[in-house]
């Protein structure tokens, strides 16, 4: 029972083993296929999972995928538990290892070219092709890919699954601005959407799987990176004057620009947000002199496009150079 292969535990970290004995253990292991180094299998996870395992003459792991996101960061325990039931059906026995070695390696290729060959005639029949080269390849392409890669396909109806599931689940993504003296922050919000589409309620965000939120462009993707990588406060006082800061003011500027046609609140106190709209331009200041009888007075003044602001209200700075106010 235990010919597991010797760098399993280069593959895996002890935890992803246990983890993968248990799914092998708890049955979750279906339509597994064999062929020559190479085995294939769906595991039962939090969803249906494709996984397939390449071998080496010794039967070691050369490589291996698997369609769940963990997998992006390391290999899966859905990839452990199809190692741990091929244990079990004796596949990593010394007598199967031995029998493999031996195998001559021209016949099998001969084999493999061969069954291509025929694979190709058989499919072009199927799905034919236009005379236009560039049309050519890519019906090629096509075909050999359907053909070659099941994961392919099953990954796209995963994927199709998850936004169905996504723009069933009524949520949305939305930002927040919160500013206090010297003191700013931007980050995004999670939205709770009624079905009648309104906002129930709102929460922060602190990390997020992309694959849960449809639609989203790749300068969104890198905005969300900075503000959930702790980027997202800034300080407006004395001594900010390092490259750091001067960098960081630049990112809070391209953000607030990209802002001003998304949903955006404000936070207040007690987590209250108040919907407010970022415009396209930043706002400037300059002084101004009022004079009366008896004094002059020197004021600062704001100005947004054609728009002067009281500045009797109270103002709260966002980004001070250049100046973005709410």
């Amino acid at each position: 029972m235990e010919n597991l292969p010797e760098n399993i535990k280069e593959w895996f970290a002890p935890e992803t083993l246990e983890k993968g004995k248990e799914y092998f253990n708890e049955e979750r292991v279906d339509n597994v296929e064999l062929s020559k180094n190479f085995v294939s299998a769906k595991i039962r996870g939090t969803e249906k999972y494709h996984v397939w395992i390449s071998f080496d003459k010794t039967l070691n792991p050369l490589k291996m995928s698997c369609t769940c996101p963990y997998f992006e960061k390391n290999n899966c325990k859905h990839l452990a538990a199809l190692l741990y039931y091929l244990n079990n059906d004796d596949y990593f026995s010394p007598e199967n290892i031995a029998a493999n070695s031996q195998e001559e390696e021209t016949d099998s290729n001969l084999n493999n070219i061969s069954a291509i060959s025929n694979a190709k005639k058989q499919l072009l029949n199927i799905y034919p092709i236009t005379n236009t080269p560039k049309s050519n390849l890519r019906s090629e392409a096509d075909v050999f890919n359907k053909y070659f890669s099941p994961f392919i396909e099953s990954s796209s109806k995963i994927e199709k699954t998850n936004l169905a599931k996504n723009n069933s689940a009524q949520f949305g993504l939305a930002y927040g601005i919160a500013a206090k003296g010297y003191h700013s922050n931007i980050f995004p919000l999670r939205l709770r959407l009624r079905k009648d589409g309104t906002v129930a309620d709102k929460s922060k965000i602190y990390n997020i799987g992309y694959n849960t939120i449809p639609n989203i462009d790749l300068k969104e993707k890198l905005i969300l990176d900075f503000l959930l990588n702790r980027n997202n406060a800034l300080y407006l006082g004395a001594h900010n004057n390092t490259k750091d800061d001067f960098r960081k003011r630049e990112m809070f500027n391209e953000i607030l620009t990209f802002l001003s046609d998304k949903e955006v609140y404000f936070e207040s106190k007690y987590d209250n947000y108040k919907t407010i709209n970022v415009l396209e331009n930043e706002a400037d200041a300059f002084i101004t002199i009022d004079e009366d009888i008896d004094d002059l007075t020197l004021q600062l003044s704001i100005k947004i496009g054609e728009e002067q602001v009281s500045n009797h209200k109270n103002i709260l700075v966002v980004l001070d150079n250049p100046l973005w106010i709410y």
